[in-house]
C-alpha cells in the first residue's frame, strides 16, 4: 500500500472513530437515563396480604371489611414518581363490551389519606405498595364496592351488586410522571356465598 493509501486509510478511519464517539456523546444521556429508568411491576395472589380482612366503621357501627389489592413493585433502578392506579373500565368477558355505568377513577394507595387531594405517590427502587381495587363489607354483603380515591358525589359509580358484577373483567392501568405505562386485567369472579368469597384472575 502507498503511502497515500495509508493516509487515506488513517483518515477514514479517524473519521469514523469521531462520528462514533460523537454518537456516544450524543445519545449517552438517553441510554442513561433508559438504563436507570424506574419500572413497575404489578403483583397478585390470592391470599394474604393481597386479600385482608380489616374493621372498619359503617353507620357508627364496627364491621368486618375484605380487601382486594395489588401489589406494585419498582423493579428499575431509579425513584418512580407520580404513580397512579386507575381502573379504566369493566367489560362483560361474554362480549368484551364496556359497562355504561362506570366511569374511570383512580384507586387508592393504601399507605395515603382517603382525603389526599393529590393521589400521586413515589415509589422507590427496590420498594412496593400496595393499591385498594375493591371491597365488601359484613354489613353489606351483596355490594361490592370500588375502591377508589375520593368518593365524591360527581357522577361516579362506586357501588355494584354482587350479582351484576360477578363474572367481569376489570382493566387497571399504571402510570407516572417518568414511568411506561402499565396496563393488567383482572377476571373477577365469586366464588362461594359467604361476604368475602371473591376471587381475582389476573388474565396475560
Amino acid at each position: 500500500m502507498s503511502d497515500c493509501g495509508i493516509v487515506e486509510w488513517v483518515t477514514a478511519v479517524g473519521t469514523l472513530a469521531a462520528v462514533v464517539v460523537a454518537l456516544i456523546v450524543a445519545f449517552f444521556p438517553s441510554i442513561r437515563r433508559w438504563y436507570n429508568r424506574p419500572i413497575l411491576k404489578i403483583e397478585f395472589e390470592n391470599r394474604e396480604p393481597f386479600c385482608r380482612h380489616s374493621s372498619m366503621t359503617q353507620s357508627g357501627l364496627n364491621v368486618l371489611g375484605y380487601w382486594v389489592r395489588l401489589r406494585v413493585r419498582n423493579v428499575g433502578r431509579s425513584l418512580a414518581r407520580g404513580c397512579e392506579g386507575k381502573l379504566v373500565r369493566i367489560t362483560n368477558p361474554s362480549d368484551s363490551i364496556d359497562r355504561p355505568d362506570f366511569d374511570p377513577t383512580i384507586l387508592h394507595w393504601v399507605g395515603t389519606a382517603w382525603d389526599k387531594l393529590d393521589n400521586s405517590i413515589g415509589i422507590s427502587k427496590d420498594e412496593y405498595e400496595y393499591l385498594d381495587v375493591l371491597y365488601v363489607m359484613n354489613g353489606r354483603p351483596d355490594i361490592i364496592e370500588i375502591g377508589a380515591e375520593n368518593r365524591l358525589p360527581r357522577g361516579i359509580r362506586y357501588s355494584f351488586e354482587k350479582q351484576t358484577i360477578r363474572d367481569c373483567t376489570l382493566h387497571v392501568v399504571f402510570y407516572g410522571v417518568n414511568i411506561e405505562t402499565v396496563d393488567k386485567s383482572f377476571h373477577l369472579r365469586l366464588v362461594g356465598d359467604e361476604f368475602d368469597k371473591i376471587k381475582l384472575e389476573p388474565l396475560a
